[in-house]
């Protein structure tokens, strides 16, 4: 795994740094009090406690390798103190830490979750002018990013090129390509990438499956949503309430409720505690 060479990267986060938002600086301000939710994965219960730890990281002979840090740095993330990921940065190259592709998808990933897409691609882009090869993890991170502000030519672009680097997709990738483009009511385009993503050998799974059934219910084709949801089924993919949900909306905004009501009945018949404990939700599908 490439190295980049901690004065460039000071330097290229210098740079993003000062473009951040008067938002983005006073949540580091204030995150420092803030109490999160720990995962059994964290060492730590709240901000307080992560900021510590990293103070024990960074001032330890010899220091941790990049993989501790990262996993530090995603538990921050998984606390959404993406701004605090940016201090930790700053903090970890003034001790000479070189940062990994995967360390540098973090940051990425930061800046794509505060709507700063381009301040994120600024990272992507030294990454790829300097030493450090972008991973999977890099490029979907930059894909999803570029796809939740609806950029999508942009996202497929990127997408090319990370199969021109010989960069084989994940079904993760795919997910979110295929249901960017449904919800932007490009269904023939999202069905020609689950095409592409067969011939590689990858089965579309129930989150691309639901995602092009509501596709399909979005361009008031219920019929074609239907018959997706029949071949996810032939196809042993399960559907779940989410799918379920999205057909029966699909059928209560064409005014089928008759159409509605059948599939909520034969669900019922099918799992009887899939209608129970979402009984709530399927109604006001149907309301709405």
């Amino acid at each position: 795994m490439g190295k980049l060479d901690s004065s460039l990267f000071i330097l290229s986060i210098v740079n993003v740094s000062r473009n951040l938002s008067t938002h983005v600086k006073s949540v580091i301000k204030n995150c420092l009090s803030v109490t999160g939710v720990r995962n059994k994965n964290d060492s730590f219960y709240n901000v307080d406690d992560a900021l510590a730890l990293f103070n024990r990281m960074i001032n330890k002979h010899p220091q941790p390798s990049i993989v501790e840090f990262t996993k530090l740095l995603g538990a921050i993330v998984r606390l959404k103190r993406y701004a605090i990921v940016f201090s930790m940065c700053r903090g970890m190259e003034s001790v000479g830490i070189s940062h990994d592709d995967y360390s540098l998808s973090i940051f990425i990933n930061c800046f794509c979750r505060l709507g700063r897409i381009d301040l994120g691609f600024s990272v992507f882009g030294k990454m790829l002018k300097l030493v450090v090869k972008p991973s999977i993890v890099t490029f979907s991170t930059s894909i999803n990013g570029l796809c939740n502000q609806s950029k999508i030519s942009q996202a497929v672009s990127l997408f090319d090129e990370m199969i021109e680097r010989g960069i084989e997709p994940n079904v993760v990738t795919y997910n979110t390509l295929v249901d960017a483009h449904c919800k932007n009511v490009m269904i023939s385009k999202a069905e020609d990438i689950v095409e592409s993503m067969i011939k590689r050998g990858i089965e579309p799974n129930v989150v691309i499956y639901s995602a092009l059934i509501d596709g399909h219910c979005l361009q008031h084709n219920v019929d074609k949503a239907r018959r997706v949801l029949q071949l996810m089924i032939e196809n042993g993919c399960l559907p779940d309430i989410c799918s379920y949900s999205i057909m029966i909306k699909g059928y209560c905004k064409a005014k089928m409720l008759d159409e509605a009501m059948e599939l909520f009945h034969e669900i019922s018949r099918k799992d009887q505690f899939l209608i129970v404990s979402h009984s709530p939700l399927l109604c006001t599908v149907c309301v709405n």
